[in-house]
């Protein structure tokens, strides 16, 4: 479980502090998922 929140909270913070520099929904939505590609590729 705890795995799974800190997952959550790091790509919460990495979207709100790509809103906060762009000030744009779907920037902060693509640049979140680019940091939730390698989270992906290090369980496998």
């Amino acid at each position: 479980m705890k795995i799974v929140t800190y997952g959550a909270m790091h790509l919460g913070v990495a979207f709100g502090v790509a809103y906060a520099l762009t000030g744009r929904v779907r920037v902060a939505g693509a640049l979140r998922a680019a940091v939730r590609r390698p989270l992906d590729l290090s369980r496998s």
